[in-house]
């Protein structure tokens, strides 16, 4: 893995991102909240989902070494594990997208010598661990394809054309 693998996958993800939230900005309030039945039940939980996990990841992130994103007002916040960042859709389209300017700032700032390094952090049960640095990289941007994919599901269930999570478009 190569820093350009990350910048590409920071790339990718937020053009699959903004593709699916220039699909979310039209959807009626009622649709955002609908249950559909999955673990995720709604639009808005999954959106939920995926932003809560980016902020966590991207702290985590930052605890490797003295990166200049890090310093980012966004990071400074806590977000408590059950709370939710957001209720309405204007307010998460907000949010997400300072959220993916950070993001791009971080991949901008890693090296390669950072992606072979290991990173220790407490998961949400408290416990500590150790993992690969560029690997938990991997698994933040799997993690929002996989759910983006479920949001996707949820829009054809309602009739909704999408079609934003195409890696060769950006390739």
């Amino acid at each position: 893995m190569t820093k350009d693998t990350i910048r590409l996958m920071a790339s990718y993800n937020a053009y699959a991102t903004k593709g699916m939230n220039e699909v979310l900005a039209k959807v009626p309030s009622e649709l955002w909240e609908k249950n559909f039945g999955g673990f995720f039940g709604s639009i808005k939980d999954l959106c939920d989902h995926i932003y809560s996990g980016d902020f966590t990841w991207l702290k985590r992130l930052a605890g490797l070494r003295a990166f200049a994103c890090a310093k980012d007002a966004l990071l400074t916040k806590e977000q408590p594990k059950d709370t939710k960042p957001f209720a309405t859709i204007p307010e998460y389209l907000a949010k997400r997208a300072e959220l993916d300017t950070l993001i791009a700032a971080f991949a901008a700032e890693v090296t390669d010598e950072d992606l072979a390094a290991s990173l220790t952090f407490k998961n949400w049960a408290g416990e500590m661990q150790s993992k690969n640095f560029g690997g938990l990289w991997l698994h933040l941007f799997n993690h929002d394809t996989h759910h983006r994919g479920m949001i996707a599901v949820y829009l054809d269930m309602a009739g909704i054309k999408n079609d934003f999570s195409n890696l060769i478009r950006v390739i």
